[in-house]
C-alpha cells in the first residue's frame, strides 16, 4: 500500500520513511538501497573526510539509484572542525533533493540551498530550536526527542519524542518528521495519526555495520549506554565505558575544565 504524505510529495518518493544519517554507515550501498524501495535514503556528509569526497559519493550513489536521495550534514563546530561551508556548496551544485541539518542553524545557507533546489529539513532538540528553524525558512522540520540527545538542549528539555511530537504538529506550520525512538510500522502509524507526514528511521539492511551494529544495538538495550557532553551543550549518547561512566564526576569536581579536554577522556 503507498502512503501519501505532504512529504512524499514534497520529494516525489513512495513511502513516508526517511534513513536516519549515520556517521559512518550512511554511504551510497545504504542511501541508494533506500531510494530504490521507496523511501529517503540518506548520505552522511561527515562520513566523508572533505567536501569534495562527498561529491564523489553523491556521484556514486548516483550511479545506483535515480530515485531522490539526501545528504546530512551535523553543524558542531566545537565538537567537529569542518568545512561546513564546502560540504553545503557541494549539496547545492549535486543538487541533492534534501539536506537534513542537526546542530547550529541553517539560516546563512537558506537562500543558496532553495535556489538550487534544495528542500531544507532541520533536525531540532526542542521546540525552541523548531521555532527558530521555522523561522529561518526551512522546508521541513525533524523533531527529535531526548532520546536521540541531539545537541543545543538544555537543562529541563529531558522530554521523550512522543510528548513532545503531539505539542509540535499544531504549533508548527511547516511539515513535523518524528524523529528518535522509531524504527517500526506502528510507531510510523501513530506518527501519521497525529498528522506528521513521515518519520526518521534506523534503516540498517545494507549497512557497514549490519550485523556487529544489530548485535550492539541489542548488548545497549541489556547493558545500557551513558549520555556525555551535555555540561557543554553537546550531549551524545555513546556505549557505557570506563571513560563514559567517569565523565559525570569528572564534571562536577572540575566545571572549568574545557570540552576539548574532556573529550581526550
Amino acid at each position: 500500500m503507498v502512503l501519501k504524505t505532504r512529504l512524499t510529495e514534497m520529494l516525489g518518493i513512495q513511502h513516508p520513511i526517511i534513513q536516519g544519517g549515520m556517521q559512518y554507515v550512511g554511504y551510497a550501498e545504504m542511501a541508494s538501497a533506500v531510494s530504490n524501495a521507496g523511501g529517503l535514503g540518506v548520505l552522511t556528509g561527515l562520513t566523508q573526510p572533505s567536501p569534495e569526497d562527498l561529491r564523489a559519493e553523491i556521484r556514486r550513489c548516483r550511479e545506483m539509484t535515480s530515485k531522490p536521495f539526501g545528504v546530512n550534514l551535523t553543524i558542531l563546530p566545537a565538537l567537529i572542525p569542518a568545512d561546513y561551508d564546502g560540504y553545503v556548496d557541494v549539496v547545492a551544485e549535486e543538487r541533492v533533493a534534501l539536506l537534513e541539518v542537526a546542530g547550529a542553524s541553517p539560516k546563512k545557507y537558506m537562500k543558496q540551498l532553495h535556489a538550487a533546489g534544495v528542500k531544507v529539513l532541520h533536525k531540532s532538540a526542542t521546540l525552541r530550536h523548531a521555532l527558530k528553524a521555522q523561522e529561518a525558512g526551512v522546508d521541513l522540520i525533524e523533531i527529535v526527542g531526548y532520546e536521540a540527545s541531539i545537541a543545543g538542549g538544555q537543562p529541563g528539555d529531558e522530554v521523550g519524542l512522543w510528548v513532545v511530537l503531539p505539542r509540535a504538529v499544531p504549533l508548527l506550520s511547516v511539515p513535523v518528521i518524528a524523529s528518535g525512538a522509531s524504527a517500526t510500522g506502528r510507531q510510523l502509524a501513530a506518527a501519521l495519526s497525529m498528522g506528521v507526514p513521515a518519520a526518521t528511521c534506523v534503516c540498517a539492511t545494507l549497512s557497514p555495520l549490519a550485523v556487529v551494529g544489530g548485535v550492539c544495538l541489542l548488548a545497549l538495550i541489556i547493558v545500557g549506554a551513558h549520555l556525555l557532553g551535555a555540561v557543554w551543550g553537546l550531549p551524545t549518547r555513546v556505549a557505557s565505558r570506563l571513560g563514559s561512566r567517569c565523565e559525570p564526576a569528572i564534571a562536577v569536581e572540575t566545571p572549568q575544565l574545557m570540552f576539548e579536554e574532556q573529550a581526550r577522556v
